[in-house]
């Protein structure tokens, strides 16, 4: 039987885990996260979780942890990449404690700990990088590629650095494309110069996860 996180009866007690709950999927169990949000404090999965491929979906947790040979954690899977969007927000402070497992692994503070399998699957590209054919200068929001990857508005690019200075690499989202062409939602910090050629690698697909 599949059980459903939204799903009262679904939960020992005949309550759907309240925001900042620690919860546990037990070892039997099989279950759909199936709302747009959840929050929690530690999640611990012993059984099979899996992310329902329906809305775009947000978890925020400030540990996760995967325990056990038959644990199992999905978004997406081996036959399906994930169509939405999931973000998974590891929350806390600098305060946070750390958490062990068994008696001497440290899974750490704002961690996600894999002891079974962790299956993370998002929407293939069939180009992951490409090259700027103009240079893009600071306070742009434009920039203009060698090809038209199949990239959509929302998703993340890093466009590498063409100074001696690595932090001039930057993070960029898509507002929108046309073609080759690419309009970014904020302007450019940095100049990235094309010569001999600069880099644009596509940072995510419609999965998302990220530590804050």
């Amino acid at each position: 039987k599949w059980r459903r996180w939204s799903v009262a009866a679904d939960w020992p007690g005949g309550e759907v885990p309240v925001p900042g709950a620690d919860v546990t999927v037990e070892k039997k169990w099989k279950m759909y996260l199936d709302v747009p949000n959840a929050d929690v404090n530690k999640l611990e999965v012993f059984g099979k979780l899996v992310v329902e491929d329906q809305r775009d979906v947000t978890l925020n947790a400030t540990w996760i942890l995967i325990l056990g040979p038959n644990a199992r954690f999905y978004v997406g899977d081996e036959e399906a990449a994930f169509s939405h969007t999931a973000t998974i927000n590891l929350k806390g402070h600098r305060g946070t404690p750390e958490i062990r497992y068994g008696r001497n692994i440290n899974v750490g503070a704002k961690a996600i700990g894999v002891f079974g399998k962790l299956y993370l699957r998002g929407a293939d590209r069939a180009v992951s990088w490409t090259r700027l054919t103009q240079s893009a200068k600071t306070g742009s929001k434009t920039l203009h590629l060698s090809t038209a990857p199949l990239w959509y508005p929302g998703d993340k690019l890093v466009v590498t650095s063409t100074s001696y200075d690595p932090e001039q690499t930057e993070i960029v989202t898509i507002d929108s494309i046309l073609d080759s062409a690419i309009t970014l939602t904020k302007p450019l910090q940095f100049d990235h110069v094309v010569e001999p050629f600069l880099s644009v690698d596509a940072a995510n697909a419609h999965a998302r996860w990220r530590s804050k």
